[in-house]
């Protein structure tokens, strides 16, 4: 809707030159992994990112240690095998100041990660 900039991060030169003629601001990365995508963010002032995806971004990032909150929600409905698989960190993870609420028929579950389990 054009109220938020929009960012996009991506290794190829080739997105970038496409994307150049829109409103969208590019960063072309040499690998655009998480540690260089988040330096990138740092380096605009950026102070936290809330990352909102599937298990392989996920993984990624908790690979790279850069999860610090991580936010659940539980819904009514179970997908069955037309769902994706959730998220699983790499190792267990321990949590402190956990919110839990009740959104309508939904649950959104908030905890701050510890840092050593």
């Amino acid at each position: 809707d054009g109220l938020a900039p929009t960012w996009v991060f991506t290794a190829s030169p080739t997105l970038a030159d496409r994307l150049s003629a829109t409103t969208a601001r590019v960063f072309c990365l040499p690998t655009c992994g998480v540690e260089e995508v988040v330096a990138a963010v740092a380096k605009e002032g950026l102070q936290s990112l809330y990352v909102e995806g599937g298990p392989t971004i996920h993984r990624a990032f908790a690979a790279a240690d850069l999860v610090e909150e991580v936010t659940t929600y539980i819904g009514p409905q179970m997908l069955g095998q037309n769902g994706v698989a959730a998220f699983t960190p790499p190792v267990p993870w321990s949590f402190l100041d956990r919110q839990v609420e009740l959104l309508g028929d939904n649950v959104r579950i908030t905890e701050r990660k510890q840092e050593h389990v």
